[in-house]
């Protein structure tokens, strides 16, 4: 008599991944640059970038996060999900992840990037990775589509841009410049179709339906660019230049782009705007970022809901 094995799905948070140690970073930074080893020079700035922030949180508010989804799926669906969370590029890897959850039994896995949005250059890492150990594991993965559309992104970041208003600047409202900011990526990979930035404003534009601010002091930016071709533009230095041109004394760093804290948030907008803003007599003020904000919970949860789709009762 055949046996009938019962799916069991996983919720699987994928994530780059961080260097958990200063000896860790010419392995990360190799296997971003897909196998070429950086120079000694690149090594090093890397490295005191990361010694500036003393540690990345970033693994810590993924496993808060897909703990936070996991149970939200839980407690409004019935649904029960052991989750895990695989790096493309730190520990703990893919392969890693995945020969848990064989081993735990799981038959079929949720995908959920930890990037809201949804195009070729944001998912490609993810997929050829994704791929390759799913076919290795025999473990079949569905990947959840984008999920900064729905507007529960949207109310999170309002949300947080009101908060840090209120403490400390909605009286001063009109000395303040709003930088909505992302990771910069390459102008060839956008020139060729990619729907990355088109996808930034749309989030924006939702965030400024649903909060109340002087539109003329809104700007968008890209941080974090490579070194080598050209990309995106204008970079977060020119548009903060700018802004103190213009008279603004105070400026509020959006990184809408990311969802937590990590690198290039703690170092390239707290430590490196923030000194531009210090040396140029403004104020720098960031909102804290999505994490566990429940709006932001709630995008991913039901962008996970919808990803399993008529399988989820089998």
């Amino acid at each position: 008599m055949e046996t009938i094995v019962k799916e069991r799905w996983g919720l699987l948070f994928m994530t780059y991944g961080s260097p958990e140690t200063q000896s860790d970073i010419k392995d990360f930074y190799t296997r971003i640059r897909g196998g070429r080893e950086p120079s000694e020079v690149e090594v090093n700035v890397l490295q005191k970038r990361y010694a500036a922030i003393k540690k990345s949180p970033l693994l810590t508010h993924n496993e808060e996060q897909v703990c936070a989804v996991a149970d939200m799926i839980y407690s409004r669906f019935s649904i029960e999900m052991p989750y895990y969370l695989g790096c493309l590029y730190a520990k703990p890897y893919m392969y890693e992840t995945f020969h848990a959850m064989k081993d735990a039994g799981i038959t079929k896995v949720i995908g959920l990037p930890g990037t809201p949005f949804d195009t070729p250059a944001t998912r490609l890492p993810y997929a050829k990775m994704i791929s390759d150990v799913s076919e290795q594991y025999h473990i079949p993965v569905t990947m959840v589509s984008n999920w900064y559309d729905d507007g529960k992104l949207a109310l999170c970041w309002a949300q947080r841009i009101m908060d840090v208003l209120q403490v400390n600047g909605l009286e001063r409202i009109h000395e303040i410049a709003f930088i909505f900011t992302a990771h910069s990526m390459p102008q060839m990979v956008v020139d060729a179709g990619d729907a990355y930035t088109q996808q930034i404003s749309d989030l924006i534009s939702q965030i400024l339906v649903t909060i109340d601010i002087p539109k003329s002091a809104v700007y968008q930016a890209w941080q974090s660019a490579g070194t080598r071709g050209t990309w995106l533009q204008p970079t977060i230095s020119e548009v903060l230049q700018r802004v103190y041109s213009e008279g603004y004394k105070i400026a509020v760093i959006i990184p809408v782009g990311f969802i937590t804290e990590h690198l290039e948030v703690l170092y390239d907008n707290d430590i490196e705007c923030k000194n531009f803003c210090e040396l140029h007599d403004m104020i720098y003020l960031r909102p804290i970022m999505p994490n566990t904000n429940t709006y932001a919970v709630e995008a991913m949860t039901n962008a996970v809901y919808k990803a399993m789709g008529d399988r989820k009762d089998k």
